[in-house]
């Protein structure tokens, strides 16, 4: 049944964590390019060109009006009111990339705990952090976690999820049960799980499993491998789990690219050998390392202390390349202005984007959220569209790491002034989200439709790491997506 426009919408629940303040409403791309789909796939009328973002070639071809878009459309709004519904529509809707994936904290948690028991390791209550050595003050064995004979197994399995994921976070307070700020209850988890070890095999089978089930048709994962052999053996899962998605009648096709990490938080003299070594494997055939990325929080000390002598180290390396490697000078996708008043000076906030473009010649920025309080917003907005130089928004890990609420409004800045915008996961385990939910959120929260849905599939790959060639291929291969989506879901419609 068709709900009413006057009808209240249902908020998300559960796992997509909806707050009760009233999202801002983007002003959609559905209403100003009249519901656009790709002509070559519906119909030779009614054509109307989509404006692309600079830099952009044959990415995508002129959309057009059907009565089948019209009537998915309109469904989609109905299943705007409904999790469930929503959901439903979204979850094998082509969705492009994921350009924001640390496989490291994209571990379920479950599957944290199974090894870390299985590994021996003992669960220090007291630092909230798996321990080689039996703990000083209270702690919860190996043993608490699988046997069954254990009556404390649940709560000590409880408490423990409850650390390795942000779900006790309240995204309105920003706090845990516990009283801990966001921020720090998400960055305590690589410290609690520090001494488990996950193999980064069973991390990127977990990525390629959902992305294949969610269809997603390209991954740029934020690890490295440093043998080609490695990435070949990847390589070649992938392709099992391709063969098997098939055989069930579930065909598709995946991509997978890696960023080389450095971290922002340790010295100076190790942070320029990481920048030397993720260089080197940059231009290493057969690592399939297309940029470079700075991680880890950046209101961390040091890394306020550091952050002028990091920037000149990754503009001088940027330059070097530019005369060693014109044809392929090195990329930066660089992790920036993820910051708030709350943990950082107004000093950093305003300059903090600006800067990533000019000394940090960031290709793409990752998460962005300070953008509002740039000296010149306006003049690096205009610059970003322009230059084709696109964000990836993380909305679950905004609302739990931040003072997320109100940082959500960095998505209609940029999303109104033209700056291409894709959603990632960022630590997808951590923060039990997935590339669908955050789907879900931004429709939601945002009022967005399926049209503009779309956009944000093929922003991901506009602004990937991938060269022109290879995202006119890929665009191609997503607009046939779409057609077979829509296909697909058009004669689901009640």
């Amino acid at each position: 049944m068709r709900r009413g426009a006057e009808e209240e919408r249902e908020p998300l629940r559960s796992g997509l964590r909806a707050t009760s303040v009233p999202r801002p409403a983007v002003r959609s791309l559905a209403g100003t390019l009249v519901a656009l789909l790709i002509c070559s796939m519906f119909s030779l009328a009614a054509c109307q060109t989509v404006p692309q973002p600079a830099g952009s070639s044959s990415e995508s071809a002129a959309p057009t009006v059907s009565n089948q878009s019209a009537r998915i459309n309109s469904w989609f709004e109905d299943c705007k009111s409904s999790e469930q519904e929503l959901i439903a529509f979204l979850h094998k809707m082509p969705k492009g990339a994921d350009l924001h994936n640390h496989p490291s904290g994209a571990v379920d948690a479950e599957d944290v705990i199974r090894l870390a028991s299985e590994q021996g390791l003992y669960y220090d209550r007291e630092n909230r952090r798996f321990s080689a050595e039996v703990p000083e003050g209270p702690y919860w064995s190996p043993a608490d976690f699988t046997d069954p004979t254990q009556t404390q197994i649940n709560q000590a399995y409880s408490e423990v999820m409850n650390v390795l994921t942000m779900r006790t976070v309240d995204g309105e307070a920003n706090r845990d049960g516990d009283g801990r700020i966001g921020h720090d209850h998400f960055f305590n988890y690589f410290t609690a799980t520090a001494a488990v070890n996950i193999p980064k095999d069973m991390m990127l089978e977990k990525l390629i499993r959902e992305a294949v089930s969610q269809r997603i048709g390209y991954l740029e994962l934020m690890t490295t491998y440093t043998a080609p052999e490695d990435v070949q053996r990847v390589e070649e899962l992938k392709e099992k789990v391709l063969a098997e998605a098939a055989l069930e009648g579930e065909a598709w096709h995946l991509e997978i690219n890696y960023i080389a990490s450095l971290v922002r938080t340790l010295s100076l003299e190790e942070f320029e050998s990481q920048l030397a070594w993720a260089t080197e494997r940059y231009y290493t055939p057969g690592l399939n390392i297309v940029g470079i990325t700075i991680l880890a929080p950046e209101d961390n000390p040091i890394a306020l202390r550091d952050y002028d002598a990091q920037m000149d180290l990754i503009n001088a390396a940027y330059e070097k390349s530019m005369t060693e490697h014109p044809e392929n000078p090195l990329r930066f996708t660089l992790h920036a202005g993820e910051l708030t008043l709350e943990n950082a000076p107004y000093s950093v906030l305003s300059t903090r984007l600006s800067d990533t473009l000019d000394r940090g010649h960031a290709v793409r920025v990752d998460h962005g959220t300070a953008i509002g309080w740039d000296n010149k917003v306006y003049e690096l907005l205009a610059r970003m569209r322009e230059e084709n130089v696109g964000v990836t928004v993380c909305l679950t890990s905004n609302m739990g790491i931040l003072d997320g609420d109100d940082f959500h409004s960095q998505f209609t800045l940029y999303h109104d002034y033209g700056v291409p915008v894709s959603l990632g996961t960022d630590d997808e385990g951590v923060e039990r989200t997935n590339l669908t939910a955050e789907y879900a959120k931004a429709a939601q929260w945002f009022d967005l439709g399926y049209e503009d849905l779309k956009e944000l599939a093929r922003n991901g790959i506009r602004i990937s790491l991938l060269s022109q060639e290879e995202k006119d291929i890929q665009l191609t291969m997503l607009e046939e997506d779409f057609a077979s989506f829509e296909e697909y879901i058009v004669a689901q419609i009640p």
